[in-house]
C-alpha cells in the first residue's frame, strides 16, 4: 500500500511542482496579474461542486488571468518576459512521471 500511494505522489509531482512554479513566478514578476487572479477567485466565482458552474466559473477565471497577463504595460516590461520564458519552459515540461 505504502509503495502504491508513494508511486501515485511521485508522479503527480511534475504537476504539482509545476503549477507551484508558475503562480510563485507570477507572483514575483507580474504581481498586479496575480493580484487580479486572486481578488477574482476571493470573490467567490468559483463553486465547491463540480457542476456546470464550476467550469463556467474555471474558463472566466481563467479568461480574467490571461487579459490581465497580456496587457499593454505588461508587455512594455522585461518582467512580463522573463515570466513568459519560465512559463513556456516549465509548462512544456510537465508530465506525469
Amino acid at each position: 500500500v505504502y509503495q502504491t500511494v508513494g508511486n501515485f505522489f511521485i508522479g503527480v509531482a511534475p504537476i504539482i511542482s509545476g503549477i507551484g512554479a508558475l503562480f510563485l513566478s507570477l507572483y514575483y514578476l507580474l504581481p498586479n496579474s496575480f493580484k487580479v487572479f486572486a481578488g477574482y477567485l476571493e470573490a467567490g466565482v468559483m463553486t465547491k461542486s463540480l457542476d456546470l458552474t464550476f467550469f463556467q466559473g474555471l474558463v472566466s477565471a481563467s479568461l480574467v488571468l490571461i487579459r490581465s497577463i497580456f496587457t499593454l504595460s505588461n508587455v512594455l516590461t522585461p518582467n512580463f518576459w522573463i515570466f513568459l520564458l519560465i512559463a513556456m519552459g516549465v509548462s512544456s515540461h510537465m508530465a506525469l512521471s
